[in-house]
């Protein structure tokens, strides 16, 4: 898989800001164009429904670039 880091502000919980930065195994050592092969922005919503949701909804209109993806948390990736 490969391996990230979560960075926030200790303590903050409401609303939390939270920058995710990853690194795919696959993809280390080749030269990456600015913002790829992985990009996102990521936003909190109140449940996995509501997620599920906005991606229907995103597919519809043919602009959902990639199915919502379960990844494990941040201590669960191996290094």
């Amino acid at each position: 898989m490969g391996k990230s880091a979560w960075m926030g502000h200790a303590g903050q919980a409401d609303p939390p800001f939270v920058l995710v930065l990853v690194m795919f195994y696959a993809d280390q050592g080749k030269k990456q164009p600015q913002l790829a092969p992985f990009a996102h922005i990521g936003i909190e919503v109140p449940t996995e429904q509501a997620l599920d949701e906005i991606a229907a909804r995103a597919k519809l209109a043919d602009c959902l670039a990639m199915p919502p993806v379960r990844i494990p948390p941040p201590s669960a990736m191996s290094a």
